[in-house]
């Protein structure tokens, strides 16, 4: 999806976001997915300040949501310029890329792991711990 870069920028990548991955019935964590697409979604647009529009990706393969965002930038981003570092510890793997002329940054998360205990319930175990 193109996103054109305006102040609804992070917004509406959230929004799109969040609607694609519950039209895919993903177990991926709904809040962990906006932090990172805000967080994302921000540095990407002050990075491409002289940017029209920026590309939105979106895949899920195997429960595992990929999420990308690119500009036309020849400038690479660094890894210094990401300032919500935080939040970067909430994806299974992030990086950036070359991508068109540009750059991509991108995340993937997948479904946290249930716990033991609800595994035995959804297994239908009834004994006593």
């Amino acid at each position: 999806m193109d996103l054109p870069v305006t102040s609804f920028t992070v917004r509406d990548a959230r929004t799109l976001t969040l609607a694609l991955v519950a039209a895919w019935q993903s177990g991926v964590s709904r809040e962990d997915l906006a932090l990172l697409i805000d967080d994302l979604t921000a540095d990407v647009v002050d990075h491409a300040t002289a940017e029209a529009s920026i590309v939105l990706e979106l895949t899920l393969a195997d429960e595992l949501l990929r999420v990308g965002l690119a500009d036309g930038s020849a400038v690479r981003p660094a890894a210094d310029d990401v300032t919500h570092v935080d939040s970067w510890a909430l994806a299974h793997r992030w990086g950036d890329e070359p991508y068109r002329g540009g750059h991509r940054i991108w995340f993937e998360l997948r479904p946290p792991v249930p716990a033991i205990e609800d595994l035995a319930v959804s297994a239908g175990d009834t004994s006593p711990p």
